[in-house]
Formats: C-alpha cells, structure tokens, sequence
C-alpha cells in the first residue's frame, strides 16, 4: 500500500484483522487484502498478542483452544517475530493523553485500543481494522477494506 507520494505504508494490524486467519470463513474484504499486501509492511502490537493470549487461556481445553494456541505460537509469533512492536514511553504516554481526550469528552474507549492506536501514530503506521468505529476519533488513518 502507499500514500499519495508513492510512499510504501507500514500498516499496523488490529487484533480482529490478524484473527482473520484462524476464521472459518474470513471477513472476505480483509481475505483479499491480506492476500495482496506484501508481509514485510505488516506489523503487530505486543497488545494484540496479548489479547490473542487471555482470549485463548479463556477458551476450555479442547481441539479449537490447542489449534489457535498453536497458531499464535508457531505461526504469528515466529512470523511476526521481528515485526511485533513493544510499548515503550512513548506509545505509553501517548496512550495516556489519548485516554485522557476521550475521557473528558465522555466517550470511554478500551484501553487496548488506545494502546495499538497510540503504536500506530508513533511509528506513522496507518491501522487496519474492523473495528472502524472504536478508532476514528483516536488519531490514526485506517485502512478500507
């Protein structure tokens, strides 16, 4: 993907467009759009590996908890592996200061979305996502399926 300079876009992935690869029938926009991005320009925050985590340590043993487990660990992290962006200070406070605009105009976003919205606008990623309506107000350009 690039921008209107012809520059090459990193994009950063929500938690809910990387998930795409366990569903059964995937959202078919996101499908072909994976399809087509070149990987090297894909990136993960730490916090949608953390929200992959609890989801699977929430699920009750069985086939499907095994699976995803086994898709997070052998596939995501060791493909993703040099692409995972850590939280430092930088995305923290500004994680912070997200939190605190949105707060004070009544509007109460969750925390792990202003986490991965802060990642985004401090690395200058855009965002995708399906959640359109959690981040339109937070700062960060995303992606159209």
């Amino acid at each position: 993907m690039e921008d209107k300079a012809g520059e090459v876009l990193k994009i950063l992935l929500d938690t809910d467009v990387i998930s795409q690869f366990t569903k059964d029938v995937p959202h078919p926009g996101v499908h072909a759009w994976l399809r087509g991005a070149i990987n090297e320009d894909l990136y993960l925050s730490a916090i949608s590996v953390e929200e992959i985590r609890e989801g699977i340590e929430m699920m009750d043993t069985g086939r499907k908890k095994r699976r995803l487990d086994q898709w997070l660990t052998d596939e995501v992290l060791i493909d993703y592996r040099a692409r995972i962006l850590p939280v430092g200070v930088e995305i923290a406070d500004l994680c912070g200061r997200i939190l605190a605009a949105e707060e004070k105009e009544g509007r109460h976003p969750d925390v792990s979305d202003a986490y991965i919205a802060a990642t985004a606008r401090v690395h200058g990623m855009w965002l995708a996502t399906l959640n359109r309506k959690h981040f339109e107000r937070l700062g960060v350009e995303l992606v159209e399926f």
